[in-house]
């Protein structure tokens, strides 16, 4: 699940920040082409520490973990968050993503026996069950876009994680109004309403307020009717926080729909990485077919976990976490005064040479080899604002990616290589990830 979602905002004078490019308006433009790119380019020209300037004001990029960990170890009453407008019109002001500080610690004690690894361990049949059902309608020797059909089956997943097994009528009008909101949404659309609101009363984001509205009126129709006891709605309906408290219906809403929008697509866009890659490299593919023979609990197969980690790596969901220090952060080289806006630089870290040799190529194995501390392999982000969500976008990865990948043999389509790009508040593949499918036993 999408661990952080945050934008630049106004800027911070004071003193001087580390270099960086200039030219805010394009350097926002060579970010949103391919933030993965953009950064590796900006730490070989500025180093582990530097300025991006945007058409919102400057962050501080961080990538060396020692800097992360720095980040990562303050108080949670030492930062804030930063920019949260861009995305609080879909996520709403009380989703746990967008809050920080107390407010935010009691929202994930109350969110945590929801993501409990008891909570989703028994749900493994039933992600299986549905990516079943999924395969059968995939078309026979015909070119598709893996990245939508891992979309589509991943929507139905945490949909059913979220609300349990409802009418599939609700939870196909639910689906649905998902992709309705998400064809809506663009990463320039977001951006342009932060920088001019009048945005909202016209075209594209008028559109997008109009899937909102649909949305939140059947997700609100869920919220009132009887929740299945072991359905995400369910606890969290029962939880309370020191005070006896439960959430107010507003609250509910925001929860769901951050966990429905941020849960499905991290497990998609990493699942569709990993077939890219694994049909890219076939001796991969044929290493983890043989370790799914026979396998009764896939959650414990090494190599199963390597690919889903390998894919996470080369491609984070989300490019960069972003907090806004309210007091000094002291790094190696250098101190960052208050309000200054500072980004964890998940895809600059992800590609170190020094922490993963040949950090441009697909290699599993290194999962192997070593351990990654949580200031190396970051891709649900960092120290308290870590998704919440992370062992069920896990388990999703792994169940589906094993369903697939036994169930028929793939051909990779596309000729030249993908890369990736900013869509709406998410890092994924630049156009399409095209296979052809022959069903039939892929042992």
């Amino acid at each position: 699940m999408t661990p952080d979602v945050s934008l630049p905002e106004v800027p911070v004078p004071g003193p001087t920040l580390p270099a960086g490019p200039r030219g805010a308006l394009w350097q926002t433009v060579r970010y949103v082409r391919n933030p993965q790119a953009f950064y590796l380019d900006c730490v070989a020209r500025y180093g582990d520490v530097f300025t991006a300037p945007s058409v919102l004001g400057p962050i501080v990029v961080l990538s060396h973990p020692d800097d992360l960990r720095a980040l990562f170890s303050l108080s949670p009453h030492a930062f804030g968050r930063w920019s949260v407008e861009a995305v609080q019109p879909l996520l709403g002001r009380s989703s746990m993503i967008l809050t920080d500080g107390a407010h935010h610690l009691a929202q994930r004690r109350m969110t945590a026996p929801a993501f409990h690894r008891e909570a989703i361990g028994g749900i493994a049949a039933r992600i299986d069950s549905i990516a079943a059902d999924h395969l059968q309608r995939w078309p026979e020797q015909r070119a598709f876009d893996i990245k939508d059909r891992l979309l589509d089956l991943s929507i139905d997943v945490i949909l059913q994680v979220a609300f349990g097994s409802v009418e599939l009528e609700r939870l196909a009008a639910l689906g649905a109004a998902i992709r309705r909101t998400l064809e809506s949404m663009s990463a320039t659309m977001m951006l342009a309403r932060v920088v001019a609101p009048r945005v909202e009363s016209f075209g594209p984001y008028a559109r997008f307020l109009a899937a909102r509205a649909q949305l939140d009126r059947l997700v609100f129709a869920e919220i009132d009717a009887p929740a299945a006891a072991d359905s995400m709605l369910g606890m969290l309906h029962g939880s309370r926080d020191a005070a006896g408290k439960g959430f107010t219906r507003e609250e509910l809403r925001d929860q769901l729909v951050s966990v429905i929008f941020a849960g499905h697509e991290t497990s998609a866009i990493g699942l569709a990485w990993a077939m890219y890659w694994l049909h890219r490299h076939p001796a991969s593919l044929e290493f983890l077919r043989a370790e799914l023979v026979g396998a009764a609990d896939i959650s414990r197969l090494p190599y199963l976990d390597a690919v889903c980690r390998e894919a996470l790596r080369l491609h984070p969901t989300v490019p960069e976490v972003v907090r806004k220090l309210k007091a000094p952060l002291v790094l190696r080289n250098v101190t960052l005064p208050a309000g200054t806006a500072v980004a964890a630089c998940i895809a600059a870290t992800h590609h170190r040479e020094s922490l993963y040799p040949e950090p441009g190529a697909f290699r599993p194995e290194r999962f192997l080899e070593r351990r990654f501390g949580p200031d190396e392999f970051l891709p649900f982000g960092g120290g308290v604002h870590r998704c919440a969500g992370e062992a069920l976008a896990m388990l999703e990865m792994k169940t589906i990616l094993a369903r697939v990948v036994t169930y028929a043999r793939f051909e990779l389509l596309n000729s030249q290589a993908i890369r990736p790009r900013l869509c709406s508040i998410t890092m994924e593949p630049r156009g399409k990830i095209m296979l052809a499918m022959t069903k039939g036993s892929a042992q």
